[in-house]
């Protein structure tokens, strides 16, 4: 199971969780997250993972931003999807538990 949420930490993998301008400020930490977890868990296939990112940033920033998040994990979140069923995988043939 991953790890609970910590607004503490950094979760967006090369590219920043939150952006303050003036006395606005934007999170999307949450969103990559919970990101994060769809990768590592593979309950639902990298596009729909994606999707859900797309989403959720657009809802808490602007849909640009979650257009931009969006094509960034498409065209260059495929390893870290990989590498995350690789070890969902042999965690699967070891018999580990959820």
């Amino acid at each position: 199971m991953p790890l609970p949420y910590d607004a503490a930490m950094q979760y967006c993998t090369m590219w920043f969780d939150s952006f303050t301008f003036l006395w606005f400020h934007w999170n999307w930490g949450i969103c990559c997250y919970n990101h994060d977890v769809a990768y590592s868990l593979q309950l639902v296939p990298k596009i729909v993972a994606d999707g859900q990112l797309f989403l959720c940033v657009s809802h808490a920033t602007a849909w640009a931003f979650g257009e931009i998040m969006f094509l960034g994990v498409t065209l260059f979140g495929g390893p870290f999807y990989l590498r995350a069923r690789r070890k969902r995988l042999n965690h699967d043939a070891k018999g580990g538990d959820e």
